[in-house]
């Protein structure tokens, strides 16, 4: 009888560290990532400590308008750009984000403790009903990070640059 108990005692002890160490944070199912649920993204990113090694995407919408916000990495923030979007842009963003099902991501927050001089990311999505995606990490980074980030950029700095050259 007493085995009976202990098997059962170890057993409630498993579980309870499967559910702390594997528990997820609210995952958002792609589905909600649609065109008209996201109310704002950002993705912020840095690469070592130099001046200006920060870049910064961000798109919104609020008031029936899209505004951008784009500051490239080596670029002082007062070369930043703010400037209303079309729908698009934001379809673009949507579709990156459910292609690579962001919503994963949520809760993501790793870090290298053993580099100094390392990269960063920040990462915010907010939904319509408010519900936010948030993740972070130092040298440490969520599955298909690397395809995300190549996909965005290319979005906002063909805007960034568009936008400098008719200055």
């Amino acid at each position: 009888m007493k085995i009976k108990y202990i098997m059962l005692f170890v057993v409630l002890v498993i579980v309870i560290i499967f559910l702390l160490v594997f528990r997820r944070h609210d995952y958002i199912p792609k589905e909600e990532l649609g065109v008209d649920n996201l109310k704002s993204f950002s993705l912020s990113y840095t690469s070592g400590y130099m001046m200006n090694s920060d870049t910064r995407y961000r798109l919104t919408y609020r008031d029936g308008e899209y505004i951008a916000n784009i500051k490239p990495r080596l670029k002082d923030d007062e070369e930043g750009l703010e400037i209303a979007v079309n729908k698009e842009m934001m379809e673009e963003v949507s579709k990156i984000l459910i292609k690579y099902d962001v919503g994963k991501w949520n809760g993501f927050d790793k870090v290298d403790k053993d580099v100094l001089d390392g990269n960063s990311f920040s990462f915010i999505v907010v939904l319509n009903d408010d519900k936010v995606i948030k993740a972070s990490g130092y040298m440490k980074w969520p599955n298909n990070y690397r395809e995300v980030v190549g996909e965005i950029e290319p979005l906002f700095m063909n805007i960034y640059n568009k936008n400098s050259d008719e200055n």
